[in-house]
């Protein structure tokens, strides 16, 4: 069975104090997180459970279920990474974490047909600050018996290095930044913008990198066109409102199989 982990909770505008949320204010995130939940029932082949993941106080849609974190006092970024971590702490197998802003295009099964450990987004230009070297839009885990402890270990090594970020980076970024910080602990971003090689023993874990916007997610661009291709499983409208407008109408073409 996949989890597939989508995280949403309501914000706090006064504690957050950054421009990058204030432009997104007036998407329905929740919303959105209710047709990604749809959508992927419609692909569903039964090898998926939907779970959703937010913090103690935030009003959900009645999914089947829900993961709920004392996220109190913590900024929109640091959520997600505490959240992440707090759910690979007591789970294992098939995981897919991901935002809200997303819809599903098809069966995701077909992300776990390659043998890894950790699946990350990598973005093609290098970026000195680490803010987009990864993209955070999912992390895949693939996780049994004998690879758990490792990847239990990533999962704490990358919130620890999350949380000590500057306060300006852990309003914005930090979830992207901190996974990119800790593979630079082995030199990763720096060989694969050296090599493109997209397979790395990550202290004993299997860590495959995925080119973003290469296969399995396709981006929305101002227009709502997108190309999908066969092996896309996920839709993704990152970005501000232009994108995140032709959400709908998306999402009515793939329930109408059109």
């Amino acid at each position: 069975m996949i989890k597939i982990v989508s995280f949403y909770k309501d914000i706090i505008l006064e504690q957050e104090k950054t421009k990058k949320i204030k432009q997104r204010m007036s998407f329905n995130y929740k919303e959105c997180q209710e047709k990604l939940f749809e959508t992927l029932q419609k692909f569903n082949k039964g090898t998926c459970e939907f779970i959703a993941s937010t913090d103690m106080h935030t009003k959900l849609y009645n999914y089947p279920r829900i993961e709920r974190n004392n996220l109190d006092e913590k900024l929109l970024m640091e959520a997600i990474a505490i959240a992440n971590d707090n759910f690979i702490q007591k789970e294992q197998g098939k995981i897919i974490f991901l935002g809200a802003d997303h819809l599903f295009c098809a069966d995701p099964s077909i992300i776990f047909e390659d043998k890894f450990d950790i699946a990350l987004l990598i973005v093609d230009s290098f970026d000195s600050n680490h803010y987009a070297n990864v993209n955070n839009t999912i992390v895949v885990v693939n996780s049994d018996e004998t690879n758990i402890k490792g990847i239990r270990k990533f999962f704490k090594d990358r919130l620890d290095i999350c949380l000590q970020l500057p306060l300006k980076e852990r309003r914005w970024y930090a979830d992207q930044k901190s996974l990119s910080l800790l593979l630079e602990q082995e030199s990763i971003i720096s060989e694969y913008h050296k090599t493109k090689k997209t397979i790395y023993n990550f202290r004993g874990l299997k860590l495959k990198l995925i080119p973003w916007g290469s296969k399995y997610l396709k981006v929305v661009n101002s227009q709502g066109k997108y190309r999908k291709a066969a092996d896309d499983i996920l839709i993704d409208f990152c970005g501000r409102g232009e994108v995140k407008n032709h959400i709908n109408k998306i999402y009515q073409n793939i329930m109408t199989g059109i």
